[in-house]
Protein backbone atom coordinates (compact mmCIF):
# COMPACT_ATOMS: atom_id res chain seq x y z
CA UNK A 1 0.00 0.00 0.00
CA UNK A 2 1.40 3.36 -1.04
CA UNK A 3 1.54 6.11 1.59
CA UNK A 4 0.01 9.52 0.80
CA UNK A 5 2.57 12.19 -0.22
CA UNK A 6 2.08 14.03 3.10
CA UNK A 7 3.11 10.92 5.04
CA UNK A 8 6.23 10.51 2.86
CA UNK A 9 7.16 14.13 3.55
CA UNK A 10 6.62 13.74 7.30
CA UNK A 11 8.75 10.58 7.42
CA UNK A 12 11.45 12.40 5.44
CA UNK A 13 11.40 15.37 7.84
CA UNK A 14 11.50 13.06 10.86
CA UNK A 15 14.58 11.36 9.38
CA UNK A 16 16.17 14.73 8.66
CA UNK A 17 15.59 15.82 12.27
CA UNK A 18 17.00 12.54 13.63
CA UNK A 19 20.16 13.21 11.60
CA UNK A 20 20.46 16.75 13.02
CA UNK A 21 19.07 18.64 10.03
CA UNK A 22 16.65 21.46 10.80
CA UNK A 23 13.34 20.20 9.34
CA UNK A 24 11.25 23.36 9.25
CA UNK A 25 11.17 27.03 8.32
CA UNK A 26 14.36 28.73 9.53
CA UNK A 27 14.14 30.78 12.74
CA UNK A 28 14.76 34.53 12.38
CA UNK A 29 18.52 34.97 11.98
CA UNK A 30 18.88 31.85 9.85
CA UNK A 31 17.97 31.04 6.27
CA UNK A 32 16.87 27.71 4.82
CA UNK A 33 19.28 25.84 2.56
CA UNK A 34 18.74 22.77 0.41
CA UNK A 35 21.06 20.34 2.15
CA UNK A 36 21.04 17.91 5.04
CA UNK A 37 21.66 20.69 7.57
CA UNK A 38 18.55 22.65 6.57
CA UNK A 39 19.57 26.10 7.83
CA UNK A 40 22.56 28.41 7.86
CA UNK A 41 23.11 31.79 9.57
CA UNK A 42 21.70 34.72 7.60
CA UNK A 43 24.53 37.11 6.74
CA UNK A 44 22.62 40.24 7.87
CA UNK A 45 20.27 38.99 10.56
CA UNK A 46 22.45 36.50 12.49
CA UNK A 47 24.71 39.20 14.01
CA UNK A 48 21.64 41.15 15.16
CA UNK A 49 20.16 38.08 16.85
CA UNK A 50 23.50 37.42 18.59
CA UNK A 51 23.57 40.99 19.88
CA UNK A 52 19.93 40.73 20.99
CA UNK A 53 20.78 37.70 23.15
CA UNK A 54 23.84 39.45 24.59
CA UNK A 55 21.75 42.49 25.51
CA UNK A 56 18.94 40.38 27.01
CA UNK A 57 21.42 38.40 29.14
CA UNK A 58 22.42 41.56 31.00
CA UNK A 59 18.89 42.04 32.37
CA UNK A 60 19.29 45.77 31.75
CA UNK A 61 16.93 46.10 28.79
CA UNK A 62 13.15 45.90 28.67
CA UNK A 63 11.34 43.86 26.07
CA UNK A 64 10.31 47.12 24.44
CA UNK A 65 13.93 48.31 24.30
CA UNK A 66 15.09 45.01 22.83
CA UNK A 67 12.30 45.15 20.27
CA UNK A 68 13.18 48.72 19.28
CA UNK A 69 16.82 47.68 18.92
CA UNK A 70 15.84 44.80 16.61
CA UNK A 71 13.56 47.07 14.59
CA UNK A 72 16.17 49.82 14.32
CA UNK A 73 18.80 47.30 13.14
CA UNK A 74 16.41 46.04 10.44
CA UNK A 75 15.54 42.63 11.86
CA UNK A 76 12.30 41.50 10.24
CA UNK A 77 10.05 38.47 10.16
CA UNK A 78 10.31 35.94 7.35
CA UNK A 79 7.51 37.84 5.63
CA UNK A 80 9.37 41.13 5.98
CA UNK A 81 7.17 42.45 8.77
CA UNK A 82 8.43 44.59 11.64
CA UNK A 83 8.91 42.46 14.75
CA UNK A 84 6.72 42.92 17.81
CA UNK A 85 7.66 42.37 21.45
CA UNK A 86 6.16 38.88 21.64
CA UNK A 87 8.23 37.79 18.66
CA UNK A 88 11.43 39.14 20.23
CA UNK A 89 10.78 38.01 23.82
CA UNK A 90 9.06 34.69 23.20
CA UNK A 91 9.83 33.47 19.69
CA UNK A 92 13.49 34.50 19.50
CA UNK A 93 14.81 34.68 23.07
CA UNK A 94 13.14 31.42 24.16
CA UNK A 95 14.10 29.32 21.13
CA UNK A 96 16.84 26.73 21.85
CA UNK A 97 17.50 26.42 18.10
CA UNK A 98 19.82 29.41 18.45
CA UNK A 99 22.31 27.36 20.51
CA UNK A 100 21.95 24.25 18.33
CA UNK A 101 19.10 22.20 19.81
CA UNK A 102 15.63 21.99 18.33
CA UNK A 103 12.32 20.26 18.99
CA UNK A 104 10.54 18.29 16.32
CA UNK A 105 7.66 15.85 16.66
CA UNK A 106 7.77 16.00 20.45
CA UNK A 107 11.47 15.09 20.59
CA UNK A 108 14.60 17.19 21.12
CA UNK A 109 17.50 16.93 18.68
CA UNK A 110 21.04 18.31 18.48
CA UNK A 111 21.36 20.21 15.23
CA UNK A 112 24.22 19.84 12.75
CA UNK A 113 23.94 23.51 11.79
CA UNK A 114 26.05 26.33 13.21
CA UNK A 115 24.58 27.76 16.42
CA UNK A 116 24.40 31.56 16.70
CA UNK A 117 24.97 31.61 20.46
CA UNK A 118 26.33 29.37 23.20
CA UNK A 119 24.12 27.36 25.52
CA UNK A 120 25.61 29.38 28.38
CA UNK A 121 24.34 32.64 26.86
CA UNK A 122 20.93 31.09 26.18
CA UNK A 123 20.74 29.84 29.78
CA UNK A 124 21.67 33.29 31.13
CA UNK A 125 18.84 34.87 29.12
CA UNK A 126 16.40 32.27 30.46
CA UNK A 127 17.58 32.85 34.03
CA UNK A 128 17.28 36.63 33.76
CA UNK A 129 13.85 36.41 32.21
CA UNK A 130 12.13 33.48 33.90
CA UNK A 131 12.44 33.99 37.64
CA UNK A 132 10.30 37.07 37.78
CA UNK A 133 7.31 36.37 35.58
CA UNK A 134 4.31 38.13 37.00
CA UNK A 135 1.05 36.22 36.76
CA UNK A 136 -1.68 37.60 34.52
CA UNK A 137 -5.04 38.58 35.94
CA UNK A 138 -6.26 35.00 35.39
CA UNK A 139 -3.32 33.54 37.38
CA UNK A 140 -1.37 32.17 34.39
CA UNK A 141 2.21 33.39 33.84
CA UNK A 142 2.75 36.44 31.70
CA UNK A 143 4.05 35.61 28.21
CA UNK A 144 6.65 38.35 28.41
CA UNK A 145 8.89 38.16 31.47
CA UNK A 146 8.85 41.30 33.58
CA UNK A 147 12.63 41.58 33.32
CA UNK A 148 12.14 41.99 29.59
CA UNK A 149 9.12 44.25 30.04
CA UNK A 150 9.89 46.67 32.83
CA UNK A 151 13.29 48.03 31.84
CA UNK A 152 16.33 48.64 33.99
CA UNK A 153 15.81 48.92 37.71
CA UNK A 154 16.42 52.26 39.30
CA UNK A 155 17.11 53.22 42.89
CA UNK A 156 13.51 54.34 43.23
CA UNK A 157 12.01 51.11 41.89
CA UNK A 158 10.97 48.17 43.99
CA UNK A 159 13.37 45.83 42.20
CA UNK A 160 15.30 43.28 44.17
CA UNK A 161 18.85 42.04 43.77
CA UNK A 162 19.69 38.50 42.65
CA UNK A 163 22.99 36.70 42.30
CA UNK A 164 22.90 36.99 38.52
CA UNK A 165 22.29 40.74 38.47
CA UNK A 166 19.40 43.05 39.05
CA UNK A 167 15.88 41.78 38.93
CA UNK A 168 14.16 44.41 36.84
CA UNK A 169 10.66 43.85 38.03
CA UNK A 170 8.75 45.22 40.94
CA UNK A 171 6.23 42.38 40.71
CA UNK A 172 6.68 39.35 42.96
CA UNK A 173 7.70 36.07 41.39
CA UNK A 174 5.02 33.39 41.16
CA UNK A 175 5.10 30.99 44.09
CA UNK A 176 5.10 27.89 41.85
CA UNK A 177 8.20 27.98 39.64
CA UNK A 178 6.77 25.26 37.39
CA UNK A 179 4.24 27.76 36.04
CA UNK A 180 7.04 29.77 34.46
CA UNK A 181 8.18 27.09 32.01
CA UNK A 182 7.09 27.28 28.38
CA UNK A 183 8.02 25.44 25.24
CA UNK A 184 10.10 27.63 22.94
CA UNK A 185 9.55 26.07 19.55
Amino acid sequence: MKMPPEADRTVGLDEKAAEGGYPSVAPIGYQNVDDDIGITPHHQHAPIVKELFAMAATGEYSGQQLTRFAQHRGLRSRRGLVLNKDTVCDTILRNPAYYGTFRWGGKTYDGNYGPLITKDLYDRVQLVSSDDRAPRHDGTPSRTPDSLRAGPATASSSATSRSNGTCTTGAPAPKDASTTTRNAV
